[in-house]
């Protein structure tokens, strides 16, 4: 399936990413992690500028006047490109690595209760065993936030191997012993053959 920038999905997920960094507005010095940062930028066809997860993220930390670290991910090089130049006016505060799977360790180090983990891959099968699920029990064992999006086909071509890897990841938050919120916005009907229920996971510190 093709990201394509502004659709539903990322109005409804951005919403939620704004009201979780304003809920944790009292943070003293903030980290935050992104796992699949993207672009940042991107222009679109009928001329507008679109901020991506990272650079909304980006934007309103320093609106919020947070101290902050932030460490953005993107596999693909010539995304990361791109990427770079997006963030260049954050660029002292700022990371951009590759892929990852290459410095989860480190930043499951660093995590700490003012940090936040946004993971948002384009595919659920992102999170399959050898990829998220393997990292996600030690995020999960830190004291940081995370915010987990999660896109479940429900055609039937897909639907039992999506719903597996959905009650993994439940299973897995269920086992940290940890509340979460599961905020979704209804079936998602962008491609019409295509039902998706898009899953917006909210995991917050332990009390």
């Amino acid at each position: 399936m093709e990201y394509l920038p502004n659709n539903d999905s990322d109005k409804h997920k951005q919403a939620y990413l704004c009201k979780l960094l304003w809920d944790m507005s009292r943070t003293d010095y903030f980290k935050y992690f992104d796992l699949f940062a993207g672009e940042g930028t991107y222009h679109l066809d009928n001329g507008e500028i679109f901020e991506g997860a990272a650079m909304l993220a980006l934007d309103m930390i320093l609106e919020l006047n947070f101290s902050y670290q932030a460490y953005l991910n993107e596999k693909d090089p010539e995304r990361r490109k791109t990427l770079e130049k997006s963030v260049e006016i954050f660029k002292h505060n700022t990371e951009v690595n590759d892929e990852y799977q290459k410095h989860i360790c480190r930043y499951i180090q660093l995590a700490d209760k003012n940090s936040l983990f946004f993971i948002d891959p384009t595919h659920l099968t992102d999170y399959k065993e050898e990829d998220i699920l393997e990292h996600l029990p030690d995020m999960l064992a830190t004291e940081a936030t995370l915010f987990l999006y999660a896109p479940e086909s429900v055609n039937i071509n897909e639907a039992h191997v999506h719903g597996k890897i959905i009650n993994e990841i439940f299973n897995m938050i269920k086992e940290s012993d940890r509340q979460h919120h599961d905020y979704k916005a209804g079936i998602n009907d962008s491609r019409g053959y295509l039902k998706r229920i898009d899953h917006n996971i909210v995991v917050y510190p332990k009390i």
